[in-house]
């Protein structure tokens, strides 16, 4: 919604204008100083420097990348490939079935299940209750 609303009225590029006009104001100040005329510093060796910073930051970004997110990357997919590390979840998955979790992929979803589920609970409140409040049909 912002999103539009500032293209719309400019404001991006105005934003732009403005840092790019700020950035060249900053470096005139900064070159004029006494002590950049005693060390030779000019608007040109500011651009350069600038330059180079962002350079670096790039590189240094692609680098941080490659040796976090990328070995991360590449350990999840030796796993994946690790035939043992598979059995042994298969083996957790089939050994589990109290957390719903079973060997038998069509046992899931199943509409019988679930059916057979909901009525074992409606049972089990049924019978924490007091006779005299159930809603049992058949007495005799």
């Amino acid at each position: 919604m912002f999103g539009n609303l500032v293209e719309n009225l400019g404001l991006k590029e105005g934003l732009a204008e403005f840092k790019e006009q700020f950035n060249k104001d900053a470096k005139t100040t900064i070159a004029n100083t006494q002590f950049a005329k005693e060390r030779g510093i000019d608007v040109a060796k500011l651009d350069e420097w600038g330059q180079q910073i962002q350079e670096q930051a790039i590189h240094r970004t692609a680098e941080l990348h490659e040796r976090t997110i990328g070995r991360a990357v590449d350990a999840v997919e030796s796993l994946a490939q690790d035939e043992t590390l598979a059995q042994l979840l298969e083996l957790k998955r089939d050994s589990n079935p109290e957390d719903g979790i079973s060997g038998e992929a069509e046992d899931r979803g199943s509409p019988e299940r679930a059916m057979t589920s909901a009525s074992s609970k409606t049972e089990d409140l049924d019978a924490s209750r007091p006779a005299s409040s159930r809603n049992d049909t058949a007495e005799v």
